[in-house]
């Protein structure tokens, strides 16, 4: 393990073993001692694109990590409770990886209205956005 508090995808901790076509996964995130539980989606590596080489047009690209492997959701009560009572005390989990953005937003809502995150209050979620085009979704 290479980083602390790991991500596990199906009891399995999640490193180097993502698979090659995601792009991103869809969590949960669980606080151990209250049950509270948080679903989100995080994109696993974003493109950069610098200024072609001298004498080129082309623009170069290239792909940073995002940071997923410390990723703990943008929800502010999350990481407040997280800096309180440690990282150790949530069990971070993927629920799905995704070939496109526009998939993982879809997984996303239907986790989050399926499980009535927003209404019930054993969530940290407080709101969902989505706008996706079935063309947007490679399954």
């Amino acid at each position: 393990m290479s980083y602390e508090n790991p991500w596990r995808y199906n009891d399995e901790i999640v490193d180097e073993n993502v698979p090659e076509d995601a792009v991103s996964f869809v969590y949960r995130i669980t606080n151990i001692i209250s049950g509270r539980q948080y679903l989100g989606k995080k994109t696993l590596s974003f493109k950069k694109t610098r200024a072609p080489l001298k004498g080129k047009k082309r623009k170069r690209k290239s792909y940073t990590d995002s940071g997923w492997r410390e990723y703990y959701g943008s929800n502010l009560e999350l990481n407040e409770e997280r800096t309180l009572i440690g990282n150790h005390n949530f069990k971070r989990e993927i629920l799905r990886f995704c070939k496109t953005k526009g998939e993982a937003s879809y997984y996303e809502a239907k986790y989050i209205f399926g499980e009535d995150a927003i209404i019930k209050e054993t969530y940290y979620n407080e709101w969902c956005s989505l706008k996706v085009s079935k063309s947007h979704i490679r399954l």
